[in-house]
């Protein structure tokens, strides 16, 4: 729990990538939710589960983001350099 402007605000980790914590992610009518790298998140099941690349990629997306655990669920960005590294190509639009 957080303390928010209105009270304690839940919000809700994902375990055990404390390595790849960015900080808080605001929206629009809603409560701040956890944020995460999500190449670093990548790398911490690399690098301390011993997956391969591919592995920890099918791992990342299948048990933690494709885990909706209500509106706490923590978000996991993909940290870029610049606005120009955003394509439609890349991301289905």
């Amino acid at each position: 729990l957080r303390q928010g402007r209105g009270g304690p605000v839940l919000m809700l980790k994902a375990d055990g990538f404390d390595k790849a914590f960015l900080g808080m992610c605001h929206r629009a009518g809603q409560e701040p939710v956890v944020a995460y790298d999500y190449h670093k998140c990548i790398a911490v099941l690399v690098e301390d589960e011993n997956m391969t690349y591919d592995d920890a990629v099918e791992y990342l997306w299948f048990n933690t983001i494709g885990s909706w655990m209500g509106e706490h669920t923590p978000v996991f960005i993909h940290v870029m350099e610049n606005i120009e590294d955003l394509t439609d190509e890349e991301h289905g639009n």
